[in-house]
C-alpha cells in the first residue's frame, strides 16, 4: 500500500499505546492531499486539527501524523491520545456519501494492517467518530463488510453486476405486486441486505418502507422490515435481527 507523507504538527507526541481506531468522514473536500493540506494550514490557528490517515475516493492514502502520536481528530484529548484516526474523503457536507469501492477496499486493508501492528486493538475497538463525540461522522460506512473481512477474507466480497440486477429485480417485483412505488435501492440498508444475500443469507423482500423508530436504549434509528428479518440503521451501521436475536 503506497502512502503519501504530509506531516502535520497538530498532535500530542508519544501519546502512549493505542487501543482503538476511530473512523471519520471529511464532510467536504475532494482529495486526500487537499485534506492533508487543510490540516497543515490549521497549524497555529484557533482550531488545529489532523488525523493519522486520510483515504481518497480513488484509494490513495495520505498520512499526516505518526501512529505513536495522538492526532487532534476526535474532539477529546483522551480519545485523541488512545486512538488511531482514519478520515475518508466525502464531498457531501453531511457525510452522506457512500465509500467508493477503491476507498472501501483500501480502508479495510489499512485497518487490517494497523491491527497487525497494535495487538491491544481488536475488531471490537473500531468505532465511528459519533461513538466518542456528538457528531454525524462518519456517515455511511460498511461496518458489516468490515467485520466479515477481518474474520479472514482476503478482499471484500462485491456483488457482481448480474447479482445486483437480480437483487434489484427481486426487491422491485414485490412492491409492484402491491401496485406502489418500490423503496430506494441505493440506500445503506439495501446495500447491507445485498451483501448478506450474495453470501447466501436471504432475508427475503422488504415488507415496509424505511421508517423512524427507537432502539432498546431509546436512541433514534431508521428501521426496515423484511420477510425474514428486520434491519436497524444508525449512522453508518446496519444491524439485522430475527426472532432469535441479532444476526452477526
Amino acid at each position: 500500500m503506497q502512502i503519501i507523507q504530509m506531516p502535520c504538527k497538530n498532535f500530542d507526541p508519544d501519546s502512549g499505546e493505542k487501543s482503538a481506531i476511530i473512523i471519520h468522514g471529511t464532510a467536504g473536500g475532494t482529495s486526500a492531499v487537499g485534506i492533508g493540506q487543510f490540516f497543515i494550514n490549521t497549524e497555529g490557528g484557533s482550531d488545529p486539527v489532523a488525523s493519522h490517515y486520510i483515504i481518497d475516493q480513488n484509494g490513495i492514502v495520505v498520512q499526516c501524523v505518526q501512529e505513536k502520536d495522538g492526532a487532534w481528530a476526535n474532539g477529546t484529548a483522551l480519545w485523541n491520545d488512545k486512538a488511531i484516526s482514519i478520515e475518508h474523503v466525502k464531498s457531501a457536507l453531511d457525510n452522506s456519501n457512500e465509500l467508493t469501492t477503491s476507498q472501501k477496499n483500501t480502508s479495510f486493508m489499512l485497518i487490517k494492517d494497523i491491527l497487525s501492528r497494535h495487538p491491544k486493538i481488536t475488531s471490537g475497538d473500531i468505532h465511528p467518530h459519533s461513538f466518542v463525540y456528538n457528531t454525524a461522522c462518519p456517515g455511511p460506512y460498511p461496518w458489516n463488510e468490515l467485520r466479515d473481512f477481518l474474520k479472514g477474507g482476503s478482499t471484500p466480497k462485491q456483488a457482481t453486476q448480474a447479482q445486483r440486477v437480480q437483487a434489484v429485480n427481486e426487491w422491485v417485483a414485490y412492491w409492484q405486486q402491491k401496485t406502489i412505488a418500490s423503496p430506494p435501492t441505493g440506500s445503506a440498508i439495501f446495500e447491507s441486505w445485498l451483501s448478506f444475500k450474495i453470501k447466501g443469507q436471504n432475508f427475503g423482500p422488504p415488507i415496509t418502507w424505511e421508517y423512524p423508530n427507537i432502539d432498546w436504549k431509546q436512541k433514534p434509528i431508521i428501521q426496515q422490515d423484511f420477510a425474514h428479518a428486520s434491519c436497524e440503521y444508525d449512522n453508518g451501521v446496519s444491524r439485522w435481527f430475527d426472532s432469535r436475536g441479532e444476526i452477526v
